[in-house]
């Protein structure tokens, strides 16, 4: 699983956002905005990694449970699925 090309994360604020860098290729002329949880998947997922790698990473990053991780990353990636972000 992977992020489509083109994007990078940064912190505004409190929050973060990721913003195309190449919207011609992506076709997205907006800014996503992000929680934590959010950014740092999204940051693993400019390259690929399955869906366990990432859900191990988020239960030592953020000390959650594998059921919590686990509905933390389908909620997301329901998001990133809705707006084409995903190769």
């Amino acid at each position: 699983m992977k992020i489509k090309e083109g994007f990078l994360v940064r912190k505004v604020a409190e929050d973060f956002v990721a913003v195309p860098v190449n919207s011609i290729e992506n076709n997205f002329y907006g800014m996503v905005q992000l929680n934590k949880t959010g950014a740092f998947i999204f940051e693993m997922l400019q390259v690929e990694h399955t869906k366990e790698e990432v859900i191990a990473a988020m239960q030592d990053k953020y000390d959650l449970s594998v059921e919590q991780a686990n509905l933390d990353f389908d909620d997301f990636i329901e998001i990133l699925k809705d707006n084409n972000l995903l190769v």
